[in-house]
């Protein structure tokens, strides 16, 4: 486990600091990547294991009930997400897959997610849920960013590295933070620094692994370096192995 920290805090730390710049669009350092095609669940489910309504269909204790629409930022302070509005798509709001309790009731990959332009870094606004337990860390989340040359990045988020479970997760986690809180609960923002940033991508599909139901509540991305770097900064004021010399160390 110390291994795969060490290589997380590695790759994070020279992505951010060592990537050519790509000149920002006309709208800005953000852009926010559409989900209302791909989503099939919305934020509040006022009656569990009905087939419908919000999150993971497990009734109104077990769901968000005051998350904020439209452009927000949250505690990180940082990356700005667009969280949908269920009643201007349909009811659909978040992408929610399959995994325990819900082997059957969600599809195992989300459909694509379209982009269609160069991006620097994509910041996932997301959580799981009933992940499973493990000494090692535990893959619960992959997304398949597809170029428009065919080319594809797996980026897999393990529990406690890049995501955890959405009851009170880590605040040390070494790849991602927590940003929207309602009692014990929390959505997190994950990262990813794209190692082809002259390539245009095409498009993003989430996967289950089958060890948590994962839920993607927004996908944010930057045309230019530099918001990875702020967010680190959080990350490693949290975490006291990067301040007293451990990623020294590694590097």
């Amino acid at each position: 486990m110390k291994k795969r920290f060490l290589y997380s805090i590695f790759c994070i730390w020279i992505t951010c600091t060592g990537l050519p710049s790509v000149a920002a669009g006309t709208e800005g350092e953000f852009v926010f990547i559409d989900l209302r095609p791909a989503a099939n669940m919305g934020f509040y489910d006022p009656v569990a294991g009905d087939g419908t309504g919000g999150w993971a269909d497990f009734g109104p204790s077990q769901c968000f009930h005051n998350i904020p629409f439209g452009i927000q930022k949250f505690e990180d302070g940082v990356i700005p997400f667009e969280i949908i509005d269920p009643d201007s798509n349909h009811g659909n709001s978040v992408v929610v897959l399959n995994g325990p309790r819900r082997e059957s009731e969600f599809p195992g990959r989300s459909g694509r997610i379209m982009v269609n332009s160069k991006m620097n870094e994509l910041f996932f606004l997301h959580a799981c849920m009933y992940a499973a337990d493990s000494r090692e860390p535990l893959p619960l989340i992959r997304y398949r960013i597809h170029y428009k040359d065919g080319m594809e990045h797996l980026f897999i988020c393990f529990r406690g590295m890049e995501v955890d479970d959405w009851w009170d997760p880590s605040d040390r986690m070494p790849g991602a933070v927590r940003t929207y809180r309602e009692e014990m609960t929390w959505l997190m923002n994950t990262p990813w620094i794209n190692p082809l940033p002259d390539k245009s991508i095409e498009w993003i599909q989430m996967e289950s692994t089958g060890n948590a139901i994962p839920i993607l509540v927004a996908i944010t991305g930057s045309r230019a370096p530099g918001p990875c770097s702020s967010l680190m900064k959080l990350i490693s004021d949290r975490i006291p192995e990067i301040r007293t010399g451990t990623l020294r160390i590694a590097l």
